[in-house]
């Protein structure tokens, strides 16, 4: 979704140019930080359900993590977190796409 979004703000210049790789990268770079920033709370309540989860359900982990932290509680790590996925996503859409393009495939 991100990705499909931010691939279409390119300037066909840059889509059909030797330098489609790059903007795909950038792409992927965008697409990966939001996606990274809206699933993060998720991630968070799923990590302190793993950690403990004898003792946590859901309701009882987001409680924890506002009344511990406040809203700042739910995007703990999500500095790492996004580097690992942003690198990810930006190297996996910018192999998609080339090979999309070299098997003459419409991406």
């Amino acid at each position: 979704m991100f990705y499909s979004q931010a691939k279409r703000s390119l300037p066909q210049e840059v889509s059909s140019s030797p330098y489609a790789p790059l903007g795909n990268f950038g792409c992927g770079v965008m697409a990966g930080v939001l996606a990274s920033v809206v699933t993060q709370p998720a991630d968070v309540v799923k990590t302190h359900i793993q950690v403990s989860p004898s003792h946590w359900t859901t309701k009882d982990a987001i409680r924890y993590i506002y009344t511990e932290h406040g809203l700042r509680g739910f995007f703990r790590g999500a500095v790492p977190r996004s580097l690992r996925r942003t690198l990810m996503a930006a190297m996996a859409w910018t192999v998609y796409e080339q090979l999309m393009a070299h098997m003459g495939l419409k991406s």
